[in-house]
């Protein structure tokens, strides 16, 4: 169905990954005329919030320079419909690199 988009696995985000705590991968593509690094994120429920914000801080920082759009989907087992720390940090940390959340 999309043969036409060109895409490449950047193998070197399963680094960041941490077994329980923090898992990702991503591919890099051409969509409308833009690169763009598409990030799946997951935190099992047990894993420990700080440890995943901080890895997840650590990936971003990897790549932000790269002057590319990143899109981020996945699991973060953070309860985002009301307001608590966790959500106040991820927030935080993705309005840090001016990323912002689009689903609601």
């Amino acid at each position: 169905m999309y043969k036409n988009i060109k895409s490449r696995p950047r193998k070197a985000i399963n680094n960041f990954s941490i077994k329980n705590e923090f898992e990702c991968a991503a591919i890099e593509c051409e969509l409308n005329g833009s690169q763009v690094i598409i990030l799946s994120v997951y935190r099992p429920p047990s894993g420990n919030v700080n440890n995943f914000l901080d890895s997840m801080e650590k990936l971003l920082v990897s790549i932000v320079n790269e002057s590319k759009k990143i899109i981020i989907a996945g699991d973060f087992n953070i309860e985002m419909l009301q307001k608590n720390s966790h959500r106040t940090d991820l927030l935080s940390l993705l309005a840090s690199f001016n990323l912002m959340q689009t689903i609601f």
